[in-house]
């Protein structure tokens, strides 16, 4: 049933995103990285769903690695610590999706008319995408159990981590006044903390 309700907040996830991407404003400028980090993170994402859909699967168990012991001990509450991570995630990334609207990319770009978003989910963490994907992916690696899907949600917040530094260089250029005075008061990726 968990299983089942994991793989459904992924699939309104990906539906909304897919839907929403031919809703932006066009682009004024982009930021090339040294790495294509899009097919990196197409790539751990799927991973993730993979092990999510093939939990039981021997072939696939085993390129995950081992099951983690201290999560075997207590499969309701880990259950519960999933979903509560997966489902939560998803609105954040959804209500923060919705807010940035035509600003949205997924590449590090800058839009015609781009605005700065400092309200709703963004008044409380600079990233809140970021969040809620990466609380989706704690959520499912949580409940696969296996270090590699832990590894993988390490690999998806280096990602993170690099292209949010080089999204925030843009928009301190774009927004010189606003911008840094909104990161003195917004925390990036956890409100209040980080």
């Amino acid at each position: 049933m968990i299983q089942k309700l994991i793989v459904a907040c992924w699939a309104i996830f990906w539906t909304y995103w897919l839907a929403m991407r031919w809703f932006t404003k066009p682009t004024q400028e982009v930021r090339q990285g040294k790495w294509n980090f899009l097919q990196l993170r197409f790539l751990v994402f799927w991973a993730v769903i993979g092990a999510l859909v093939f939990k039981d699967n021997r072939v696939w168990a085993s390129l995950m690695g081992p099951t983690l012991p201290i999560l075997a001990g207590y499969p309701a509450a880990v259950s519960a610590i999933s979903i509560i991570l997966v489902a939560s995630g998803m609105v954040i990334a959804i209500l923060a999706r919705i807010r940035l609207a035509g600003n949205w990319s997924h590449e590090v770009a800058f839009k015609k008319d781009h605005e700065l978003i400092e309200n709703g989910v963004y008044g409380y963490m600079r990233h809140p995408i970021y969040s809620g994907v990466l609380l989706m992916l704690l959520g499912t690696a949580l409940f696969v159990g296996r270090v590699g899907t832990f590894a993988l949600f390490l690999v998806m917040l280096w990602f993170w981590r690099v292209k949010s530094v080089k999204e925030e260089e843009l928009l301190a250029e774009h927004f010189p006044d606003e911008y840094p005075a909104y990161k003195t008061r917004v925390k990036a990726l956890i409100p209040f903390v980080w």
